[in-house]
Formats: C-alpha cells, sequence, structure tokens
C-alpha cells in the first residue's frame, strides 16, 4: 500500500472514531491492520516452564505443532525450559518450532521479559487479531503467575503482570488482545478478572487446579485457524467445550474440574452489582453475622492444601456464595442485592465446564480466609487494597470491616466426647476395633478419624479413615488394622492419603519424586480414589499452586506422612516413609493399590471435629496390632 493511500486509511478511521463509528484505535495498530490479511492471527504464548514442569511444556508444544503457523495464522513462542539453556523465541510449524532468536538465560519472572516478549511478538507478526497465552503455575491475586526455578523466582504478581502487559501492549501500540487467557491453576477469580478483563475481549481461566493437561492446543487453534473471523463469545463457548473434552479421564477432572470464559464487556455491571452486594451483606452482618458467618462451611472452596488439610481454603465460589446468603438472610435489601449479583455473574461467566462434585459453582472465585488461627497480616490486606479495581467491588471493605472481626471471635472449637470402644487389640477384618463418639456444636462443619502410630516420644500420622459433613449427634468409626499400599510390582509405598475437604472421594499424598537419572526431587501430591483405590494424578506442589504434571517412567515416588513431637503437638512436619515404587512403563496409574494389614506396634484411631472458621477439637484411642 502506498504512503498516499494509508493516509487515507488513516484520515477515514481517525474521522470515524471520532464520530464514534469505529472503537479508538492507535495509528500503528492501524498500519499492521492495513498490511495484514483479513482475518489473520498471532497467538503470543508465554510458555513459563523453566521448573518442574519442562515436560508438559513439551506436550503442549508437540500439541501445537500439529497444527502449525500458516500466512494468517501465526502461532508465536517465548519458551524457557529448566532442560535446555537459555531462552528461545520462535513461531510453531508443522511437527517443528521455527526458532527466530536465541537468548541467553532470562529470568521469567522479570515483568520487563514479559513486556519485551509481548511487544516483539506484536511488531514483528502483525495481524489482525491478537491472543496471549499465560502457561504456567498460577496462584490468584496472592500467587501471582512463575516460579522460574533457574533463577531462584518467586513468580510474578498480579499488580506486576498487568503492568507488563500494559507496558507490552503500549511498546506496540496495540490497545486489546482479542483473549487473554492463563493456562494455569486458580487464575478464574473476580481478582483476576477486574485485573486482567480490561485487557482483552475475553478472559479465559480456571478458579480451581488444573488436575489435568491444561489447555488441549491442538483442537483449540485448529478451530481458530479454520474459524479466524469467529466472534469471540463463539470461541469462548468453543473452548470450553473442548477443554472439557480434554479433561473428561481422570477422577480428579470429572469431579472438581472448573474453567471458565469471562466476558470483560460485563464488567461494569458486575462491578456494581458486587458493590451493592458488599455493603447490603455488611450492613445484615450487625443483625445476622451468626447465620451468614456458618454459610462458610457450605461454599465450595477451591484449591489443595496438604500442609492442614482440614484447614478451610482461601477461595471460594462467589456465586455460590451469594446463592447460599441469598436463601439464608431475613434483610430484603440483601436477598435482592444477592440476587442480582448472581445475574451479573452469570452474565459475565458465558461459559465453565464443571465437575460433578461442583456443579453448584458459579465459575468465579474470590478471596475469603476462615481459617481463624492464620489471618492475613496487615502487609497481605494492604496488597489487597491496592489490587486493581477491588476497591469498586467493595469486597475489600466488607472483609476488613466485617469479615475478620468475626472469623476472630470465632475461637471456640465444637465438642466431641469418646465413649465405648470395643476390639482395640488385633483388630482384623472380621472383628474390626469400634468407637463410638459424639459431637456437637453450633457451627459444626467437618467430623473425620485419622490413623496414627506412636513411635517412642514422637507420632506419626499416617492418613484419614474418614472425613464427612458433621451434624450433631452420635458416630461410630470402624478400623480393621490396614493401610493403603502402593506398588511397582517389586516395592512397595505407604500411601499417606489425606482427605481436603467433607465428603469428598479423593485422597491427597504428599511425595517426592525423582525423575529417571536425576539426584534432585520434586514435591508431589498424589490423588487417589478412596473408593476405588486408583491413582488418578499427580500434581507439582513446588510452585504458587499444584498443578498436574508428567510421572515419566522410571521416576521414583517416596511418600511422607506427618511426624509430630508428640500426639499433643501442633506443629508437624513431613517425614519420608522409607519406603519407594518406580514408576512403571505403563506409567503412574499402573501403580497397583491395595489394603495390607498395618506392621505390628501401637497405634491410634484421631479422632477430630471442625467448624467453619478451622477450630477443632480432637482425642484419641490407642489401638495395638499384633
Amino acid at each position: 500500500m502506498t504512503k498516499f493511500l494509508c493516509l487515507i486509511a488513516f484520515l477515514i478511521a481517525s474521522s470515524a472514531s471520532a464520530f464514534n463509528l469505529l472503537p479508538p484505535t492507535t495509528n500503528l495498530e492501524m498500519a499492521r491492520a492495513a498490511q495484514s490479511p483479513a482475518n489473520s492471527w498471532t497467538i503470543l504464548v508465554y510458555l513459563h516452564a523453566d521448573h518442574n514442569l519442562d515436560g508438559s511444556s513439551v506436550v503442549d508444544m508437540q500439541e501445537m505443532q500439529k497444527v502449525g503457523s500458516s500466512n494468517t495464522f501465526n502461532i508465536v513462542v517465548q519458551w524457557d525450559r529448566s532442560e535446555v539453556s537459555g531462552v528461545q523465541r520462535g513461531v510453531v510449524g508443522q511437527g517443528k518450532f521455527n526458532v527466530v532468536q536465541k537468548m541467553p538465560e532470562l529470568n521469567s519472572d522479570d515483568p520487563k521479559v514479559l513486556a519485551d516478549f509481548i511487544s516483539w511478538g506484536i511488531q514483528k507478526y502483525p495481524a489482525r487479531r491478537y491472543g496471549l497465552v499465560m502457561w504456567d503455575h498460577g496462584g490468584q491475586w496472592d500467587g501471582g503467575f512463575g516460579g522460574d526455578e533457574t533463577n531462584k523466582g518467586d513468580g510474578i504478581s498480579v499488580m506486576d503482570m498487568r503492568r507488563a502487559i500494559q507496558a507490552g501492549m503500549a511498546q506496540s501500540q496495540q490497545k486489546k488482545f482479542d483473549f487473554l487467557t492463563f493456562d494455569t491453576c486458580l487464575m478464574g477469580g473476580l481478582e483476576l478478572l477486574t485485573a486482567f478483563g480490561d485487557l482483552s475481549n475475553m478472559y479465559i481461566a480456571n478458579p480451581e487446579l488444573d488436575f489435568g493437561d491444561g489447555w488441549e492446543y491442538t483442537t483449540t487453534f485448529s478451530y481458530l485457524k479454520n474459524n479466524p473471523s469467529v466472534p469471540m463469545n463463539l470461541f469462548a463457548t468453543k473452548e470450553n467445550e473442548l477443554w472439557g473434552k480434554h479433561h473428561s479421564s481422570d477422577e480428579a477432572d470429572i469431579l472438581y474440574r472448573a474453567h471458565s470464559a469471562y466476558d470483560p464487556s460485563k464488567l461494569p455491571a458486575l462491578l456494581a452489582a458486587s458493590k451493592n452486594f458488599s455493603t447490603a451483606l455488611g450492613t445484615a452482618w450487625q443483625t445476622e453475622a451468626d447465620q451468614l458467618a456458618t454459610l462458610r462451611s457450605k461454599v465450595l472452596e477451591y484449591n489443595i492444601d496438604t500442609d492442614e488439610p482440614r484447614a478451610p481454603k482461601n477461595y471460594v465460589d462467589y456465586g455460590h456464595y451469594a446463592a447460599l446468603v441469598a436463601k439464608t438472610t431475613q434483610d430484603a435489601n440483601l436477598r435482592s442485592a444477592s440476587a442480582n449479583l448472581q445475574a451479573a455473574i452469570k452474565s459475565t461467566v458465558i461459559a465453565k465446564t464443571l465437575g460433578k462434585n461442583n456443579q453448584a459453582a458459579s465459575g468465579i472465585s474470590i478471596w475469603m480466609p476462615a481459617d481463624s488461627s492464620e489471618l492475613p497480616e496487615a502487609s497481605v490486606l494492604e496488597s489487597y487494597d491496592q489490587l486493581y479495581k477491588i476497591s469498586d467491588t467493595g469486597w475489600n471493605t466488607f472483609l476488613e470491616n466485617n469479615w475478620f472481626g468475626t472469623v476472630e471471635d470465632n475461637s471456640e472449637a465444637p465438642t466431641l466426647e469418646l465413649q465405648e470402644s470395643r476390639n482395640l487389640i488385633g483388630p482384623n477384618a472380621n472383628k474390626p476395633a469400634e468407637v463410638d463418639f459424639r459431637v456437637a456444636g453450633k457451627d459444626l462443619d467437618g467430623v473425620y478419624a485419622s490413623i496414627g502410630r506412636e513411635i517412642g516420644q514422637s507420632f506419626n500420622l499416617y492418613g484419614d479413615l474418614f472425613f464427612d459433613r458433621a451434624e450433631e449427634g452420635e458416630f461410630t468409626a470402624e478400623w480393621d488394622g490396614s493401610l493403603i499400599y502402593l506398588s511397582d510390582g517389586k516395592n512397595r509405598d505407604l500411601f499417606t492419603g489425606f482427605f481436603q475437604d467433607a465428603g469428598d472421594t479423593l485422597l491427597a499424598a504428599t511425595a517426592q519424586y525423582t525423575e529417571p537419572r536425576d539426584q534432585v526431587s520434586t514435591p508431589v501430591i498424589v490423588l487417589m480414589n478412596a473408593e476405588t483405590l486408583k491413582i488418578t494424578a499427580m500434581l507439582d506442589d513446588s510452585g504458587s499452586s499444584p498443578r498436574e504434571m508428567l510421572a515419566r517412567p522410571g521416576g521414583t515416588l517416596e511418600f511422607e506422612y506427618l511426624r509430630y513431637a508428640t500426639i499433643d503437638d501442633e506443629d508437624p512436619e513431613f517425614a519420608l516413609t522409607g519406603g519407594k515404587v518406580t514408576i512403571p512403563p505403563a506409567g503412574l496409574k499402573a501403580l497397583r493399590s491395595f489394603y495390607a494389614p498395618a506392621p505390628k506396634g501401637d497405634y491410634s484411631l484421631v479422632f477430630g471435629v471442625t467448624d467453619w472458621a478451622g477450630n477443632e477439637q480432637t482425642d484419641d484411642v490407642s489401638i495395638k496390632i499384633q
């Protein structure tokens, strides 16, 4: 195009913008559009894998290579790996990665590195439409994104990441991305939507952990490549459908997956509805605090915490909490505000894929810490207040003026009373140990029994027998003297699993995973179906949140238990069981799991009851295995 025609195009577009016929844009954007084929795409993938997810990044790169780029469809990647020195930039081709630029080792947690990639990718590969994929660990607002192990990085904070993306867009004079997604865990929250929503026409993320393989790049990019003019709402719906199919085989995904697409154009209405809800909630709190706070034990939670498996999680489903409030409150204004918030969330979340156990989820999380023993410090609250537009939601005000005070005041644990016990010596399948107990309290949450062993003065906690919803009344627990083991055919190890929430069917066990021919181990979480004893997933636990990772044949797993100085100690440490199993050629799920009699010795059944604020009362019964 000649300079004269470019000038005419610019003047026409500028005039149209002045009369609101076109969205405001920049000179460079217009020039790129004029030079680019209609409906052309450039998708920027920030493939941050300088850590234990390196193998997963290779799998996703292979998925992209099945699609490849074309003269109208560019998959542009910056790839930082732990097993390859330096950083590579390039374009994904059919069956290969065409490296355009090799750079020295960079800290991918550095906001400037992210900004430079965005600017470089947009300017070097101009198109009419742009997408940005942020690939790595994600930890909601306080965990941020990333974790560059080579550079000992702690990740990028949400606000630094927002500024980095804005800087990259400003350097390339790009107004918005057509879509922006986090192929990570936990970034589907209100705090993230407000931080990144205005930078794109569609925001896609997971409010829950990614228990499976993340995005399905082959089918998703193929769809976009074959339908380049697709409106973003239709693309988001299709991406959710494809993501759901990709996450439909593993038990953890089937039960607990959560993936959403959000329409940022609905943000003003959502912020207004949230502000009204927060204000009305704070007003009703003066007379209904007990009833409204108790709902915290019923709301859907997100994330895993193996350090304190029965403690309340920090993130809940925002819409689900609003729905529970609407059914509970006697305040007509709050009931109306709750209904309006649910409607605004439903309008914003235009597509979602949920698991069987969280069908009540609205698909958007929010920060609502409820552990009375670990309330956020002042510096954390200050950081929350500084999140982009969080003050427009009013949620920070509600937390600080109402919620945290109620949590702090709730320091009284429910009651647990042990009653009759039977068969405490040499229990077996035909004659199990039986313990009757009673629980009571006004704000009960869960009731559990765990198995532990007394060795000298210390006490080793090996895992849960059960963890159920608590109601006032009497319970009976049974134990036949057996524990869960995993075997690779030659060696076996104790599976030390704990439930994360009352009513769960998945046990989560901590372990150390070592790659074949490697000397350095990685902390992981292994998930098992408590009913079928099938391994469902292994999650990398070294980043800001656990995320699914590959268990390579020949790698080893060594499980950990919680070791207490005494049975009454409240500050345990993780200790290795001393066993070790090797991943079979057929993979992690080929490990055999089974019940076997516990070794001889003195054991304890530890019983506990919890409330919504994490307060718990415990007691124990001694059992001898002969």
